[in-house]
């Protein structure tokens, strides 16, 4: 056997192999990981909602995603941008309530309602409540309008002042259920394991190809020279 490698060449196959085995392993990683948040999901949904004092004062680390009783919102309402469950855009209305004296003073939002931004007409108050970090500020949201009440990331200061309150939680809101998160229906496990696959194939391809041209150019053989 001889082979005699085009250097450049090598080069470059061997830093495209690298990222290829690297996106395949990402995506097999994920597989598993999806799996583990779906299952810990269907664990939560079978648990009977508890009291805000109970989730948050237990002692225990509190579950994302954690059934709760719905506590007593004030008049005053906060617009947070959003989807419904059928994936329709509008206002996700939230209202404060009182946090449990053993959480310390201040207030938590609770979700109240539903209003699209196509048609006037708010939907029903939700029918169960789920305990949940707030989100994260994404690179792309829009600006809040703290003046029009229209936020389109968490800002608990700015919040609790529109919603004149001292203080909210700026870790924790009540949101509705609405079914498993879009994030782990969307791209269930068996697309992550698809989409490793993918790359893992195009690995062994590229493997392949590298072989190949270099058997055309007589640089790569199974005999004696």
């Amino acid at each position: 056997m001889y082979f005699r490698p085009y250097p450049v060449l090598t080069v470059l196959t061997l830093a495209g192999l690298a990222v290829l085995l690297w996106l395949g392993s990402w995506q097999w990683s994920r597989m598993d990981e999806k799996a583990q948040q779906i299952a810990a999901y269907e664990d939560l949904i079978d648990r009977e909602p508890v009291d805000l004092e109970t989730a948050l004062c237990a002692g225990s680390p509190v579950a994302n995603g954690l059934p709760v009783r719905a506590g007593a919102p004030a008049d005053t309402n906060i617009a947070f941008w959003g989807r419904d469950a059928d994936g329709v855009a509008g206002w996700r209305i939230f209202a404060p309530v009182s946090m449990p004296d053993c959480a310390g003073p201040g207030h938590i939002l609770q979700e109240t309602g539903f209003t699209p931004f196509e048609g006037a007409s708010s939907s029903d108050a939700p029918a169960r409540w789920q305990l949940r970090t707030v989100p994260d500020a994404g690179l792309f949201d829009a600006a809040n309008d703290v003046t029009g009440n229209e936020f389109y990331s968490y800002d608990a200061e700015a919040m609790a002042g529109v919603a004149g309150v001292d203080a909210l939680s700026s870790d924790y809101w009540i949101t509705a259920d609405r079914g498993m998160p879009t994030e782990l229906s969307e791209v269930p496990p068996s697309r992550h394991l698809g989409y490793a696959i993918t790359w893992f194939g195009l690995a062994v391809t590229l493997i392949g190809v590298f072989a190949a041209f270099h058997a055309a150019r007589g640089r790569l053989g199974f005999t004696r020279r």
